[in-house]
């Protein structure tokens, strides 16, 4: 009787590496390859010559190194340590297989012959959870492929059967009802066969699953022949493209978080050729291009700039968040900012909107909840609803500070609280407003300090 010719030995040890061992075989069956596991086919006890003959046969041995798989190898009767041993005799090719990367070190008391079987040939670690059947395809593609083709070995699924020709455009494997069968390399015609009955084909991309294309094929005998020209660079190329596409959406993204994040004071305008943009103070990088008649800086998130005549207002990106087409801005203050459009004042906030009608003659910004504006020749203070909440009946106002705002009235300055009420009579010369609990003040030819109660400070 002939030898039965094997593709693959596993050797392990039965106990805690049976079962894995089973599927193994199982699975590599599936796949085309003929494989030996001593528990399945010894029924005689005839041990010594059926797993010495499927050595001989197999140019793989396969060893599972589960755990304490090597402890009993000290003995030289022991099987396993036989069968290695065995093996490295007969120069086969060895693949030990770390399961669920439990394995951690060869024990230092192995032979020399098991340490060159083992020790000398990459480790492959065989996940057998839900990521098993990505490991049999690396496993394949890697280790076991390979070296059967060297041996002149056909893969027995495709040793037999209708001829299919398969042309791809990408290096891509070819799997039947989700099982590797196959490699098509781009600029090479690979070829399958197919037993008779109807066949679900699936061609996936080696460097990304998302490439791939699929097809239904009928093979009612086995004369049949066929072509098939996988299309998988026209994705490849638009996914490639997608993912550009996403990654500088992403990074733009995460640019335009991190410069609106800056404080204020790290973005600095500078001017050249007289033209106006923005740098990062800190590391000079210019951020916003020199586009701008004029420009001033940050201001609660918010710079304003003039273009072609018009004021508005961009954001720390360089985003024109406020249209251009005012005819005068302040800087933001408190959530709002004074603009100017044919010789009327009022206020927007940073969304744009007109909060406080452009009505006034002149408006200055909000300072303490309260903003200085000017009607018909006189001024008075509105909050940030626009209500008028002191009188507009002084010849200046100016905006208030540590709780007081310094008015001007007949030519004599003075200062007034929230309510409007005068608190420092209205008689100095001129006046200017408080600061750390004093103001400067000029009366009579004479410069000097007052307090919050109007009392002189020597």
């Amino acid at each position: 009787m002939a030898q039965k010719e094997y593709d693959i030995f596993i050797s392990y040890r039965r106990v805690g590496g049976a079962d894995k061992a089973r599927i193994l075989k199982t699975e590599l069956e599936a796949r085309g390859y003929k494989v030996f596991l001593d528990y399945d086919e010894l029924k005689d006890g005839v041990f010594d010559k059926r797993i010495m003959d499927a050595i001989d046969s197999s140019p793989i041995f396969m060893f599972l190194l589960t755990p304490n798989s090597l402890e009993r190898c000290i003995n030289e009767d022991d099987w396993v340590r036989r069968e290695i041993e065995y093996a490295v005799d007969n120069r086969k090719h060895f693949i030990p297989i770390n399961p669920d990367c439990t394995f951690m070190s060869l024990p230092d008391n192995l032979s020399d012959k098991i340490k060159e079987g083992l020790g000398q040939h990459q480790f492959t670690d065989v996940m057998f959870g839900q990521l098993f059947n990505a490991s049999i395809n690396e496993l394949i593609k890697d280790r076991i492929r390979p070296v059967l083709t060297e041996w002149g070995r056909v893969n027995a699924a495709s040793s037999r059967g209708a001829i299919v020709r398969i042309e791809a455009d990408l290096d891509c494997r070819i799997l039947r009802f989700g099982k590797e069968i196959g490699l098509a390399q781009s600029g090479d015609i690979a070829e399958i066969k197919l037993p008779k009955g109807k066949h679900k084909l699936q061609f996936v991309g080696l460097e990304n699953s998302a490439d791939s294309y699929e097809c239904l094929l009928s093979v009612e005998d086995l004369e049949y022949e066929d072509y098939i020209e996988v299309k998988l660079l026209d994705k490849y190329n638009a996914r490639r493209a997608k993912e550009e596409a996403e990654r500088k959406a992403r990074e733009e993204a995460e640019r335009q978080v991190y410069l609106l994040g800056l404080p204020d004071d790290e973005f600095k305008c500078f001017k050249e050729n007289d033209k106006y943009g923005f740098k990062v103070a800190s590391t000079g990088e210019i951020i916003i291009p020199l586009i701008y008649d004029d420009a001033w800086g940050f201001s609660e998130g918010l710079a304003k700039v003039k273009l072609n005549g018009k004021w508005g207002f961009i954001d720390k990106t360089g985003k024109e968040v406020i249209p251009l087409k005012y005819d005068g801005a302040d800087d933001f203050s408190e959530g709002l900012a004074s603009v100017k459009l044919n010789d009327k004042y009022g206020f927007i906030d940073k969304t744009g909107k007109e909060v406080i009608p452009l009505k006034y003659d002149y408006a200055d910004n909000f300072r303490e909840g309260l903003a200085s504006v000017k009607l018909n020749g006189k001024w008075g203070f509105i909050d940030k609803t626009g209500k008028e909440v002191i009188s507009l009946k002084y010849d200046g106002a100016w905006y208030f500070s540590e709780g007081l705002a310094r008015v001007e009235l007949n030519d004599k300055y003075g200062f007034i609280d929230k309510t409007g009420k005068v608190v420092i009579p209205l008689k100095y010369d001129y006046a200017r407003n408080f600061f750390n609990g004093k103001a400067e003040v000029y009366l009579n030819d004479e410069r000097f300090y007052i307090d919050k109660n109007g009392n002189r400070i020597e």
